[in-house]
This record gives C-alpha cells, structure tokens and sequence, in this order.
C-alpha cells in the first residue's frame, strides 16, 4: 500500500467513527447527558477536516500549488471555515438557544478552538508519518 491509500484510509475510518458516534449520541442523548462529548466530537471533527485537508493538498494539487498551500495557516482556515459553517447551522436548527448569548459566544468558541486543535493534530501527525 501506498501513502496515499494509508492515508484515504485513515480519513475513512475516522469519518467512519465520527459518524458512528453521532449516531449514539442522537439515539442517547449523549449531548446533554456528558458535557464533554460535544468537546469530543469536535475534535474529531477536526480530526477529519485536518486529514482531508492534508490530503487533498498532498495528493490531488500540482507540485506549484503543493508548496504554497501545504502550509499549517491554510490548514487552520480551512477548519475554521468549515467550523463557523457548522457553528452557523447549529445556530440556525436552535441548538443552544436555550441558553443565553453570553454561554453560546462561548461554546462557539470552544468549539472552534477543539476544531482547530483537532485539524492540528491531523495535521502534524500526517506530516510526519508521509
């Protein structure tokens, strides 16, 4: 097997698990049942935008664009792109607005800050191994 495989892999089975545990999560109630899970699944989720990340830009861009987006900043964008789209939605489907603003602010925050951290770990992990 070849780096590109090993890593598509990867990808799968974290995207594989993350989706799993979603699932237990809407069947349980795991949300509201165990604070921490939310801080989980969003590092996960970062996880998994942070391998896709790294290997759309490994393996699917030209050498050229390789060198100048193959960078830790873009990595971060990208993530937090993709986290205030779901922290929108969150918003939009009424998640937490049962809570006051000030509480939403922060979870959002938290949320961002574990997609980050969770893409940074995909991140620098991938980069060593390949």
């Amino acid at each position: 097997m070849n780096a590109r495989s090993i890593s598509l892999g990867i990808i799968f089975f974290l995207a594989l698990l993350l989706a799993g545990l979603q699932q237990l999560a809407f069947e349980h109630f795991l949300y509201w049942r165990f604070w921490w899970y939310d801080v989980m699944m969003h590092f996960l989720g970062g996880t998994v935008l942070g391998s896709v990340f790294f290997w759309g830009i490994q393996y699917e861009l030209a050498e050229p664009l390789r060198k100048k987006y193959f960078t830790y900043g873009y990595l971060v964008i990208f993530v937090l792109a993709l986290g205030l789209v779901w922290e929108f939605f969150e918003y939009q489907v009424g998640i937490d607005r049962e809570y006051s603003r000030l509480y939403w602010a922060f979870d959002s925050v938290k949320d961002l800050v574990m997609d980050v951290i969770g893409g940074s770990v995909a991140y620098w992990t991938l980069k060593r191994l390949f």
